[in-house]
């Protein structure tokens, strides 16, 4: 038989798989030390962040005392952050905020330690992983061809410093992947007939899970009506759109009427009847 005996301060290790087995356990638990005593319990953090996006992170620990500890953030084993942090007596959850690091799309790992210098220093610190995404583009669709002379609001939105993505409405990405790092679209003046049913489909679905979508009408008001009968004219706000004025009618003139001429009336000779004279021969 064998008895293992396990002194600790309440935090166990999983048990040595290359150990015998073992059919009795006897614990001694109790601090490792006199004077304060703290540990890390958690480091908590969303799975998948974004750079230059405000990320909030959760520390638990427990304390025996009321303290203030210096705090570090290890970012891939390289010091990103560093915090003094009020800790109280118990077990409790510390938000900090994080400004995310310059790094590079993919997974890396965060560590928080405390740094107290008559502590343990595995119980000092706690860790995770996270995604970091790369920062949010804008997809603009250009109406033209390409080699022309980049739109007006193109060059505005380039000369901000506005990162974009510009692409012909035929080469606009399919699937979700690829849509999950844009921040808006701009549709700049594209007839109904370059975007497929399934692209406009995509694009409303994306546009109310939150994405902003900028829309340029072309010149031709029936192009722009004609947009009402796609998918995407259910979220466009072409209802607004005043009814075309109509044309005034014109009205004919009525050609005075035609005055019926009367036949002229013919008087009798109002000479008198002579008798012509009689000639005696």
């Amino acid at each position: 038989m064998v008895t293992r005996i396990i002194v600790s301060d309440g935090v166990l290790e999983a048990p040595d798989s290359t150990m015998p087995p073992v059919h009795k356990l006897l614990f001694a638990a109790g601090p490792s030390h006199e004077g304060n005593r703290v540990r890390v319990e958690a480091l908590t953090m969303p799975g998948e962040i974004r750079e230059g996006d405000k990320v909030e992170l959760e520390l638990t620990y427990t304390s025996s005392s009321g303290t203030s500890l210096d705090a570090v953030l290890l970012v891939d084993g390289r010091k990103a952050r560093q915090w003094t942090l009020p800790l109280k007596v118990g077990t409790h959850a510390l938000p900090l905020t994080l400004e995310t690091p310059d790094l590079q799309a993919g997974r890396h790992t965060f560590l928080v330690q405390l740094l107290a210098d008559d502590d343990e220093e595995l119980d000092n610190q706690a860790g995770t992983t996270a995604l970091v995404l790369p920062p949010r583009r804008i997809l603009y669709v250009s109406g033209g061809n390409m080699g022309e002379e980049a739109p007006a609001v193109q060059r505005a939105l380039e000369a901000q410093g506005v990162e974009l993505e510009v692409v012909q409405a035929g080469d606009i990405p399919l699937g979700e992947a690829p849509w999950t790092h844009l921040k808006a679209v701009v549709l700049d003046r594209l007839k109904p007939s370059a975007l497929t049913d399934g692209v406009q489909e995509l694009l409303k679905q994306r546009v109310k899970a939150g994405m902003g979508l900028f829309f340029i009408p072309r010149d031709d008001r029936e192009a722009l009506l004609a947009w009402k009968k796609e998918p995407l004219g259910e979220i466009l706000p072409l209802d607004a759109l005043p009814a075309p004025a109509e044309e005034p009618k014109k009205e004919k003139k009525k050609a005075p009427p035609v005055k019926k001429k009367s036949p002229p009336k013919f008087e009798k000779s109002k000479e008198k009847e002579v008798e012509a004279p009689t000639l005696v021969m």
